[in-house]
């Protein structure tokens, strides 16, 4: 009897990690913006779900996922060559699959650490906030230093500059009434630093 007692209650502390990430993705209203209720729950929970990885980022494979963010790169050379512009992840250099896959998730990654580079006015008089917001910013821009010394280093560029760009997928109307593609350079936004 006791071990059976045992045996449910780690089948249900199992069955509660892996239920808790969609739950809390599901009552979320944007990035880092749960519910009061799953977000401490999932935060108590978090070591346990990293552990087993459990969290599948679900945001990239919702109904609406939303925005895709991209990298462009843009290389200037001291040799004579003329300036490279061009996007991380780009499917026509990044093959296979998978290797794109990477850079896109690193892209998002990027994305998803970015603090603008001064504080918003609405903190100002919280210390505890600004420390908060001078740490993401630090992790940002580390980060993003650390993909312009990689690309710097493997292209042998004497400068290189990153732009964050968004695309967005064309609405319903615009595939349909308008025939914007997937591609079509009006679906992208430089998005400011």
């Amino acid at each position: 009897m006791r071990r059976r007692a045992i045996a449910s209650l780690l089948i249900a502390i199992h069955v509660a990690a892996v239920f808790l990430p969609p739950f809390t993705f599901a009552t979320s209203r944007g990035p880092g913006e749960a519910s009061p209720f799953a977000a401490p729950l999932m935060q108590t929970w978090q070591p346990y779900i990293d552990a087993l990885f459990l969290n599948h980022g679900y945001f990239f494979f919702a109904p609406n996922p939303g925005p895709n963010h991209l990298l462009r790169v843009r290389l200037e050379f001291d040799d004579g060559r003329p300036p490279e512009e061009y996007l991380i992840p780009d499917r026509d250099r990044l093959w296979p699959r998978l290797y794109y896959h990477r850079h896109f998730m690193m892209t998002e990654t990027l994305h998803g650490l970015y603090a603008p580079p001064e504080p918003p006015p609405e903190i100002a008089g919280d210390p505890v906030l600004r420390a908060q917001w001078r740490e993401a910013r630090r992790r940002y821009e580390r980060m993003r230093e650390a993909f312009r010394h990689h690309i710097q280093s493997e292209t042998g560029a004497k400068r290189v500059e990153l732009t964050r760009v968004e695309h967005r997928q064309p609405t319903p109307y615009e595939y349909l009434e308008e025939g914007i593609g997937l591609t079509d350079p009006r679906t992208y936004r430089d998005l400011p630093d």
